[in-house]
């Protein structure tokens, strides 16, 4: 079993990422303008490193446009749904709820290979939505964090479907793939903040916060694609729950998010449900 260095890069990158969010809430950072700030810095990162603007013609030689557009589109869907979630609940707990999606990677794979999941997949599935219920119990908390689970589940469902359709573009440099999946993105939230009646920019504490986790994401991106490139899509699913149990860490320590003793069980068995599908994933491959 080869050790997926990537995969484990980019859960880390992604978790400081996601960490950081609740911090920049407070600094008054509206969300089209985190996304704008997050997507923005990933295009002008991609665009230093590769040293080039997007390369048009090799996207339309190569007959990608249409996958860029779609994962551009899934992408930005993905990022809202998710960052709207940590408005509504802890971050750790959203965190955690968002790595339902290797378990959905899983099953949408064994569907497009026209393949009935086994009984073992089902109880994992059966784990998994046990621990999403679980999950949802407030506790002392506000009943908004039905919303933020609601929003947490769709990111997940999106992540799965963007985990499905990124080796389409996987031939391309993984800079090259990151700067064409970001320009739409930073364009869209760049006008949703204008049109929200966002303000002209002006370097405030919170923006450089904002770029500071965008920076974070950007490495991240890079990782990701490479570990989807190198151990495919639904190891590098699994292997990234790696990323709540950090994101859980910091949002108890730095935060102070009140998790209830029934909230920790319902991580541990989406993150059981996560890791069974990982055992089950390397005994293909064995």
């Amino acid at each position: 079993m080869v050790f997926a260095k990537y995969a484990y890069i980019c859960a880390f990158l992604f978790s400081i990422n996601v960490a950081m969010v609740p911090w920049i809430y407070s600094l008054g950072v509206s969300i089209f303008l985190f996304l704008f700030l997050r997507f923005s810095t990933t295009f002008i990162l991609s665009v230093i490193v590769t040293r080039g603007l997007i390369p048009f013609k090799e996207v339309r030689q190569k007959g990608l446009v249409g996958w860029y557009l779609l994962l551009t589109m899934l992408i930005g869907l993905q990022s809202v749904f998710f960052i709207a979630a940590v408005k509504y609940m802890p971050v750790g707990l959203a965190s955690a709820s968002l790595f339902t999606f290797p378990l959905m990677t899983y099953i949408m794979e064994k569907c497009v290979q026209k393949k009935t999941p086994s009984y073992s997949v089902v109880f994992i599935f059966i784990v998994a939505i046990i621990g999403i219920g679980l999950l949802s119990q407030p506790g002392g908390q506000s009943e908004s964090i039905m919303l933020g689970l609601l929003l947490a589940l769709l990111s997940a469902l999106t992540q799965a479907v963007i985990m499905h359709f990124t080796p389409k573009i996987a031939v391309m440099n993984n800079w090259e793939m990151a700067k064409c999946t970001s320009i739409l993105p930073a364009s869209m939230f760049f006008i949703l903040y204008l049109y929200g009646g966002g303000a002209a920019l002006t370097v405030t504490p919170g923006m450089l916060v904002a770029v500071v986790a965008g920076i974070f994401f950007a490495a991240a991106v890079f990782f990701y694609y490479s570990s989807i490139r190198t151990y495919g899509a639904t190891r590098t699913a699994n292997i990234m729950f790696f990323e709540p149990l950090i994101v859980l860490f910091i949002g108890t320590m730095a935060y102070n998010d009140q998790i209830t003793f029934i909230q920790y069980i319902g991580v541990a068995m989406v993150a059981l449900s996560s890791l069974m599908i990982e055992r089950k994933q390397i005994n293909q491959y064995v």
